[in-house]
């Protein structure tokens, strides 16, 4: 804040007199009047000093107006600086306090100090401060973004299980109403026969009843008795027929009862859906660090070795890619260094750049056939493998910057030191210079004919994946085989492939639609995901290492984006 205050000028008050002061002496601490500013000039002790008005004085800082060029604790004059302490000294603070420091005299000070240079500095290292700020600021909007978007999935995903115990629920509704149909019919049915029956008794006992009251009503002779035999003889008739229905099965009173899986029930036992909780992955946010003369970038620093076992991917984010003419085929993912997602669509003959946020950025089309992977050279370049050429491909501009011809099909691709390396059918991984486009030596030769296979490289290693024999393989740079792992119970037929800055390996396992981590030296896997993390037909796999966010394909555009903790 600006300092903002009518001051008197010194000389004149030290006489009894009031005047204010125009302008400001710094060395002296005192005011000035016009009239006592000429003979400041004038003096011989004082002609040196510099002078500004009040004016300006009132532009500065309150903390530097407040700032004395004298020892407030013994009243004497600055003279030198204490480079020990970092502090002004006045004689006696030399002679008390400073017997044994490195001083230097203020004079010699001043003259050292390159007053351009050093505001040149502070207003560089003030602008990298604005925008660390921004960027702490506009980290955590995303991140509040980022919450809101995981909040939505988790409820999403709840809402699709009650759905699905709904669903389930219904059908087991419609499956007891058809069994409870079939079991009223039946029983119905034989009541209902039993009934018939009973009504064709009743219907005999009342028509033997008007018998016998006529009977009762003739004289006795030998036509009543005749008659009367035959009545008695009905009669008996009928009372047999009603005392063997007490001993008829049909006559049981039948009961409908139904006895429910008490399985049904468990659910009501679940108090809650789930435990929430908020975990912590590393930070995303590249600060720029305050320094008098150089700015320096600092990037999360790298974690320790991260056993697979201690493992966990937390999503936070589920893209769509837009679809085209034809149905998605994604075959290939990578990121670019800021952040942006690059995918190949085989079917369509595209390349597709979504933004950081998931956005569409744009479409390239590829008129030269339809790619099967890419990889990121830098922010702007990628590369695309072809069935039988690679091309390098700038983004931002949509042109195609090189092509270089291969014998035989391409599948997966990757940049590694200025290299790229790919899986060429029939032959194995192939090394190709980026600069002038020459094979290099010939990494790994194919024994057998090998289709789909992917690859990626990371400090000297190279890793492919090989969907038909179901075996993932380490070799080094030479091509010398470090480890193989194969357990067709956990890897089947394995296609996209990377690797974290702790050279765990991250595979897509398309045979049981799963995701797989394996350990460093290949002698341990774990499963991360599945089908009931959306996990289906993938195809593609990638990993941010700055950031620790891992990259999930399906063939049909489904992505997944997860942090790694």
């Amino acid at each position: 804040m600006a300092a903002s205050c009518e001051k008197l000028c010194g000389v004149c008050y030290t006489q009894h007199l009031t005047s204010d002061a125009v302008y400001w002496c710094p060395e002296c601490d005192e005011g000035l009047c016009a009239s006592c500013l000429k003979f400041h000039a004038a003096s011989k002790s004082t002609r040196s000093h510099d002078v500004i008005s009040i004016n300006e004085l009132n532009q500065f800082p309150s903390s530097l107006v407040d700032i004395k060029a004298y020892c407030t604790e013994h009243e004497g004059k600055y003279q030198h600086y204490c480079s020990t302490h970092e502090s002004l000294c006045c004689p006696r603070c030399v002679t008390t306090e400073h017997k044994s420091c490195d001083l230097i005299a203020i004079d010699d000070v001043i003259k050292t100090f390159d007053t351009p240079g050093v505001f040149e500095t502070m207003d560089q290292n003030i602008k990298r401060i604005k925008e660390n700020i921004e960027r702490v600021f506009n980290d955590r909007k995303q991140n509040l973004t980022s919450f809101l978007e995981q909040k939505q999935i988790i409820q999403a995903e709840f809402n699709e299980k009650r759905t699905k115990i709904i669903q389930h629920l219904n059908t087991l509704e419609k499956n007891l109403l058809k069994d409870l149909q079939a079991a009223e019919e039946k029983i119905s049915l034989q009541i209902n026969n039993i009934l018939s029956e009973l009504s064709k008794h009743r219907q005999s006992t009342e028509e033997l009843e008007v018998h016998v009251s006529a009977l009762k009503r003739y004289s006795l002779n030998i036509q009543s008795f005749v008659v009367y035999r035959k009545l008695y003889d009905d009669i008996k008739i009928e009372d047999k027929y009603v005392q063997s229905l007490l001993e008829d099965i049909n006559l049981q009173w039948l009961n409908l009862e139904c006895k429910p899986d008490e399985k049904i029930l468990d659910v009501c036992t679940i108090e809650v859906y789930g435990e929430i909780s908020s975990a912590k992955t590393p930070s995303r946010v590249e600060l720029i660090t305050v320094n008098a003369r150089h700015a320096q970038l600092v990037v999360p620093k790298e974690e320790p070795l991260r056993f697979i076992t201690d493992m966990s991917l937390i999503r936070y984010k589920k893209i769509h890619i837009p679809g085209s003419s034809r149905k998605n085929d994604i075959k290939g993912c990578t990121f670019t260094p800021k952040g942006k997602l690059v995918f190949a669509d085989h079917n369509n003959g595209r390349l597709v750049i979504l933004d950081e946020s998931g956005s569409l950025e744009c479409e390239i089309p590829l008129s030269s056939g339809r790619p099967f992977d890419v990889t990121c050279i830098d922010e702007n370049t990628v590369s695309n493998a072809y069935a039988t050429q690679i091309e390098v491909i700038n983004i931002s501009s949509k042109l195609r910057l090189k092509v270089i011809k291969t014998t035989g099909g391409s599948y997966g691709i990757s940049f590694s030191e200025g290299r790229l390396l790919y899986s060429e059918l029939g032959k194995g991984i192939q090394v190709v210079e980026l600069d002038d486009g020459t094979h290099g030596k010939l990494i790994q030769k194919e024994d057998e004919v090998h289709t789909f296979n992917y690859v990626t490289a990371s400090e000297n290693r190279i890793y492919e994946t090989n969907p038909e024999a179901n075996v993932v393989t380490c070799r080094t740079s030479s091509g010398d085989t470090l480890w193989e792992y194969k357990d067709d119970s956990v890897v089947k037929t394995p296609y996209g492939i990377t690797v974290d800055s702790n050279l765990n390996v991250f595979v897509v396992s398309n045979g049981n639609n799963s995701v797989i981590v394996i350990s460093r030296d290949g002698k341990h896997a774990r499963r991360l995901l599945g089908k009931g993390n959306g996990v289906n037909d993938p195809t593609c796999i990638h990993i941010d290492k700055n950031r620790n966010i891992l990259m999930v394909g399906n063939v049909d555009g489904n992505i997944y984006l997860y942090d790694v903790t």
